[in-house]
Protein backbone atom coordinates (compact mmCIF):
# COMPACT_ATOMS: atom_id res chain seq x y z
CA UNK A 1 0.00 0.00 0.00
CA UNK A 2 1.64 3.48 -1.28
CA UNK A 3 -0.19 5.16 2.31
CA UNK A 4 1.90 4.94 5.03
CA UNK A 5 1.09 6.31 8.89
CA UNK A 6 3.25 8.56 9.67
CA UNK A 7 2.31 9.25 13.47
CA UNK A 8 -0.19 7.35 15.46
CA UNK A 9 -2.79 7.98 17.84
CA UNK A 10 -2.41 5.37 20.81
CA UNK A 11 -6.10 4.72 21.61
CA UNK A 12 -6.97 4.57 18.29
CA UNK A 13 -4.05 2.03 16.69
CA UNK A 14 -5.41 -0.23 19.74
CA UNK A 15 -8.84 0.09 18.83
CA UNK A 16 -8.01 -0.77 15.38
CA UNK A 17 -5.41 -4.01 15.80
CA UNK A 18 -8.50 -5.18 18.61
CA UNK A 19 -11.17 -5.21 15.93
CA UNK A 20 -8.73 -7.25 13.74
CA UNK A 21 -8.11 -9.39 16.62
CA UNK A 22 -4.65 -8.89 17.05
CA UNK A 23 -4.25 -9.43 20.49
CA UNK A 24 -5.18 -13.13 19.98
CA UNK A 25 -2.01 -13.57 18.80
CA UNK A 26 0.39 -10.97 20.73
CA UNK A 27 3.28 -12.23 22.43
CA UNK A 28 2.13 -10.89 25.89
CA UNK A 29 -0.38 -12.67 27.69
CA UNK A 30 -2.03 -9.94 29.48
CA UNK A 31 -3.47 -9.01 26.05
CA UNK A 32 -4.45 -12.50 24.58
CA UNK A 33 -6.28 -12.98 28.14
CA UNK A 34 -7.95 -9.38 27.92
CA UNK A 35 -8.64 -9.69 23.77
CA UNK A 36 -7.48 -6.19 24.87
CA UNK A 37 -4.00 -4.31 23.36
CA UNK A 38 -2.55 -3.75 26.52
CA UNK A 39 0.91 -2.73 25.90
CA UNK A 40 1.91 0.10 23.52
CA UNK A 41 5.41 1.03 22.34
CA UNK A 42 6.40 3.63 24.02
CA UNK A 43 8.36 5.11 21.03
CA UNK A 44 5.66 5.16 18.27
CA UNK A 45 2.70 4.28 20.30
CA UNK A 46 1.54 1.67 18.61
CA UNK A 47 0.09 -1.60 19.95
CA UNK A 48 2.78 -4.26 21.24
CA UNK A 49 0.86 -6.73 18.98
CA UNK A 50 1.90 -5.08 15.72
CA UNK A 51 5.68 -6.06 16.26
CA UNK A 52 4.86 -9.12 14.94
CA UNK A 53 3.94 -8.25 11.39
CA UNK A 54 7.85 -6.45 11.39
CA UNK A 55 8.39 -2.33 10.55
CA UNK A 56 5.58 -2.63 8.06
CA UNK A 57 2.27 -2.66 9.32
CA UNK A 58 -0.11 -4.81 7.87
CA UNK A 59 -2.33 -3.22 4.99
CA UNK A 60 -5.97 -3.98 7.06
CA UNK A 61 -4.31 -2.29 10.18
CA UNK A 62 -3.10 0.44 7.73
CA UNK A 63 -6.23 0.71 5.65
CA UNK A 64 -9.05 0.68 8.58
CA UNK A 65 -6.66 3.09 10.80
CA UNK A 66 -6.72 5.58 8.12
CA UNK A 67 -10.92 5.49 7.47
CA UNK A 68 -11.27 5.57 11.07
CA UNK A 69 -9.16 8.51 11.81
CA UNK A 70 -11.49 10.46 9.09
CA UNK A 71 -14.40 8.72 9.92
CA UNK A 72 -14.13 9.98 13.27
CA UNK A 73 -12.76 13.55 12.35
CA UNK A 74 -15.64 13.75 9.39
CA UNK A 75 -18.91 12.21 10.12
CA UNK A 76 -21.82 14.13 9.85
CA UNK A 77 -19.77 17.48 8.63
CA UNK A 78 -21.06 18.42 5.04
CA UNK A 79 -22.59 15.19 4.74
CA UNK A 80 -19.80 12.43 5.16
CA UNK A 81 -21.43 9.78 6.34
CA UNK A 82 -19.21 6.55 5.32
CA UNK A 83 -22.16 4.50 3.98
CA UNK A 84 -20.96 3.76 0.32
CA UNK A 85 -23.86 1.55 -1.59
CA UNK A 86 -21.47 -0.89 -2.29
CA UNK A 87 -21.95 -3.42 -0.13
CA UNK A 88 -18.26 -4.43 -0.31
CA UNK A 89 -17.33 -0.88 0.70
CA UNK A 90 -20.10 -0.40 3.58
CA UNK A 91 -18.63 -3.92 5.49
CA UNK A 92 -15.59 -1.81 6.00
CA UNK A 93 -16.81 1.58 6.14
CA UNK A 94 -19.19 -0.18 8.90
CA UNK A 95 -15.84 -1.72 10.57
CA UNK A 96 -14.19 1.71 10.22
CA UNK A 97 -17.21 3.51 11.87
CA UNK A 98 -16.94 1.18 14.52
CA UNK A 99 -13.41 1.66 15.38
CA UNK A 100 -13.78 5.52 15.49
CA UNK A 101 -16.79 5.42 17.95
CA UNK A 102 -15.03 3.36 19.89
CA UNK A 103 -12.02 5.85 20.10
CA UNK A 104 -13.99 9.04 20.15
CA UNK A 105 -13.25 12.09 22.04
CA UNK A 106 -15.22 13.45 24.63
CA UNK A 107 -15.14 16.61 22.84
CA UNK A 108 -16.59 15.40 19.67
CA UNK A 109 -19.06 12.57 21.56
CA UNK A 110 -22.63 14.43 21.00
CA UNK A 111 -21.94 15.98 16.93
CA UNK A 112 -20.67 12.20 16.39
CA UNK A 113 -23.54 10.27 17.72
CA UNK A 114 -25.77 12.34 16.21
CA UNK A 115 -24.43 11.93 12.79
CA UNK A 116 -23.63 7.55 14.14
CA UNK A 117 -27.52 7.74 14.68
CA UNK A 118 -28.58 9.12 11.31
CA UNK A 119 -26.57 6.91 9.88
CA UNK A 120 -27.88 3.85 11.00
CA UNK A 121 -30.81 4.86 9.00
CA UNK A 122 -29.72 4.98 5.59
CA UNK A 123 -30.94 2.46 3.01
CA UNK A 124 -28.78 -0.68 3.08
CA UNK A 125 -25.96 -1.31 0.74
CA UNK A 126 -27.04 -3.06 -2.93
CA UNK A 127 -26.11 -6.55 -3.07
CA UNK A 128 -23.95 -7.50 -6.36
Amino acid sequence: MSVEITEIETHLACCTAEILAFPQACLRRECRRANRCLHVDVDTGAPACLINFGPEYPESFTLIYLIALAARADLGRQGMMFASPSAIERELQDACVEVARNALQEEDAKRWMAAYRARENLPPPSRP
